[in-house]
């Protein structure tokens, strides 16, 4: 009888352990990128406290999650074993062209079922997808944008997530993610990888998420990509200005988010608030307030969260921030210090949001 536990232990044993390699073979590599632009192939095993487990060449290696890229940090938070990204996508690609017009949808379709609906004729996957879309300046924009400014790039693009239940014909709530540029490859993805980093953490609180901007991302020298977004969003969705619009982002991303708002509210959008984490400086709303002639009573409707780790920007720093954004006309502002981690930085988006939220019109 002890031989056969014994040999019932063995087998138990082997089999758990053959579990585990048939689990470890089935996740397939995917590139990471961290905060520096470099990368590595290597197959996610799961997280540990505050950093990732990955197999790099039959090893496992733990990777810290603030050392990652924003996109790559929200897919290891939202992974599970058996994951797979589709074998054509990688983290940093570039939105796909749009496909073609289906005529049978119009601009501005209204009542969306849950899963599919359009967006500019174009599909709209419901559910927190990132759906890409893509759109050219015209031959006379292009010449005066490079006469103007030497510009490279030809058009601009958007990225939109929304609930399942998005339906455009009633008041909604939406999210404008802000990208930093802080390497290379944040530079080029602009705040389309703001969008896809941000999208679940927002659609998952009921709002959409969007992200604009130039195709060549953050490298564009002057505002196009941002304005001519904006016009197409106000074309298909006719409410959109009457909608509870933030904008926010992290690091520089919080700084964008400030300059944006300003944007925003010269094309018309009250803005709603501004979600400024991570960030040590409130000057591009005195650059945006400037650039677009705007007045000190534009910034006072808006309302300002300002979030910062303990480890990172004291309260100091804080305090100097509120007394820029005060200077620019802003009243209603909120601070608040948290114990940096991952939980920790979504638990805050969702508090601004909700905050936000009850500025609703």
């Amino acid at each position: 009888m002890k031989n056969n536990s014994s040999a019932l232990c063995v087998i138990s044993f082997f089999c758990w352990t053959l579990s585990l390699c048939q689990l470890v073979s089935a996740q397939k590599p995917r590139i990471w990128t961290d905060v520096d632009g470099r990368k590595i192939e290597a197959a996610m095993l799961g997280l540990k406290n505050d950093s990732v487990r990955v197999l790099l060449k039959g090893k496992e290696i733990q990777i810290p999650m603030n050392r990652l890229s924003e996109a790559d940090q929200h897919y290891a938070q939202d992974w599970k074993p058996g994951d797979e990204e589709p074998e054509d996508a990688e983290e940093d690609e570039e939105p796909k062209a749009d496909a073609p017009k289906d005529p049978e949808k119009k601009p501005g379709d209204v009542r969306l079922p849950a899963g599919k609906g359009t967006f500019d004729g174009k599909e709209l996957i419901t559910g927190g997808k990132s759906n890409f879309y893509e759109y050219n300046y015209s031959e006379e924009y292009i010449k005066d944008i490079k006469k103007k400014f030497k510009a490279e790039d030809t058009g601009y693009r958007i990225a939109i997530s929304v609930p399942a239940d998005f339906d455009p014909s009633k008041p909604q709530k939406v999210f404008v993610a802000c990208g930093a540029a802080n390497n290379a490859q944040q530079a080029a993805d602009g705040n389309i990888g703001a969008q896809r980093f941000y999208a679940g953490w927002a659609v998952s609180r009921g709002w959409v998420c969007i992200g604009y901007g130039s195709n060549i991302g953050l490298a564009a020298t002057h505002d196009g990509g941002y304005l001519q977004s904006i016009d197409k969003l106000k074309e298909v969705w006719p409410g959109f200005a009457g909608w509870t619009i933030v904008t926010g982002g992290n690091s520089g991303g919080a700084k964008g988010a400030l300059r944006d708002a300003c944007t925003l509210k010269h094309k018309g959008i009250p803005v709603r608030g501004v979600f400024v984490a991570g960030c040590n400086d409130a000057g591009n709303l005195a650059w945006g307030r400037d650039a677009y002639k705007l007045s000190k009573g534009d910034i006072k409707e808006m309302r300002f969260y300002l979030s910062s780790s303990r480890t990172g920007y004291g309260q100091a720093t804080i305090d100097g921030m509120i007394a820029s954004i005060k200077g620019e006309g802003g009243s209603v502002i909120r601070s608040e210090l948290f114990d940096d981690n991952f939980d920790n930085r979504k638990a805050q988006l969702h508090i601004a949001l909700d905050w936000f939220a009850q500025a609703a019109p």
